[in-house]
């Protein structure tokens, strides 16, 4: 199939989101599949004995794995899709992997709250981001449709500041008249710009929706993690140029490792195990204080209320 990459594009450029059909054929679904089955499994029996995984938002009928391209050689296999290529090149230019993770999202019970998967952007708002430094190219594992939660978006929105974040009660029976779903087949490829205002969406099925995330960002922005350390040596020596490239940083101060990779993959050194739990550390000890200050911040505004009062 000849694919236009231009004019995906400059979907992406204009309206914010891509679809692309037909890109990744029934073999390599199940094998994508399989080794999703045995990531998801692994993260949940982590989660039941306490973990809360790095760099991930918990939420009960939302899943994420992170770091995928440890699990299969078809998951490797996929960071080298030439349709993935071709669109990091074209909207970002000289790409790197963000991360790549599988996000499965199992049936939910009427009235379940999304909490932080209700309407959002991924990254703020900024001129020196110009508009296009990521780049989320899903590939669809299973068929995502309107009734198991296929993502919301609001078209435009990732290039109009001034178009307001909806409220709760919108990602629900109220959604904005000009928010769509992003309804594809399985084997479809959904692209688009993590600035722009998107939810998602509630499955009412009986089975799961899942998707293979692979984040791209420009290579003057820094990966969410040092893939090249986790990717391992084996990974390293077989691994093509192109491939070196997507997942090659040197940038020391990232996480070279992350909390639930498959049995008898070569573990971090102690040294990234002390490096990643000084940063954990920090990360908790500024949330704990941010919170304190809006608390108190909080109380401030109060009483000077009660005060004009």
């Amino acid at each position: 199939m000849i694919i236009d990459i231009e004019t995906h594009a400059k979907a992406i450029s204009e309206n914010g989101y891509t679809i692309i059909p037909g890109q990744i054929g029934v073999e390599e679904l199940a094998r994508l599949n399989a080794a999703a089955d045995r990531a998801v499994t692994a993260v949940d029996h982590a989660m039941l004995s306490g973990l809360k995984p790095a760099h991930t938002t918990l939420h009960s009928h939302v899943r994420a794995v992170r770091c995928f391209y440890c699990w299969d050689r078809s998951c490797r296999d996929l960071l080298e899709h030439d349709t993935v290529h071709a669109l990091g090149q074209t909207v970002l230019g000289d790409a790197r992997l963000w991360d790549m993770a599988i996000l499965e999202v199992r049936p939910m019970p009427s009235g379940t709250e999304l909490g932080l998967f209700d309407w959002h952007r991924d990254f703020p708002m900024s001129i020196e981001d110009n508009e296009h430094s990521y780049l989320w190219v899903f590939v669809c594992l299973t068929d995502t449709t309107i009734n198991n939660g296929a993502t919301w978006v609001i078209p435009g929105s990732h290039r109009d500041a001034s178009i307001a974040q909806p409220n709760h009660s919108a990602a629900s029976d109220m959604r904005p008249p000009i928010a769509i779903q992003l309804t594809a087949y399985a084997g479809d490829i959904v692209a688009f710009n993590p600035l722009i205002l998107h939810a998602v969406g509630e499955n009412r099925t009986l089975n799961c929706r899942r998707l293979a995330l692979i984040g791209l960002c420009r290579a003057s922005h820094l990966p969410l993690m040092n893939h090249w350390s986790i990717a391992a040596y084996d990974v390293q020596k077989e691994a093509s140029e192109r491939l070196r490239r997507l997942l090659y940083t040197d940038v020391s101060l990232l996480d070279e490792t992350w909390d639930v990779l498959p049995n008898g993959w070569p573990s971090a050194t102690k040294r990234a195990l002390l490096k990643r739990s000084f940063r954990r550390f920090i990360r908790r000890k500024r949330a704990i204080l941010s919170k304190a200050l809006q608390f108190w911040w909080s109380q401030l505004k109060s009483m000077k209320k009660s005060r004009k009062g």
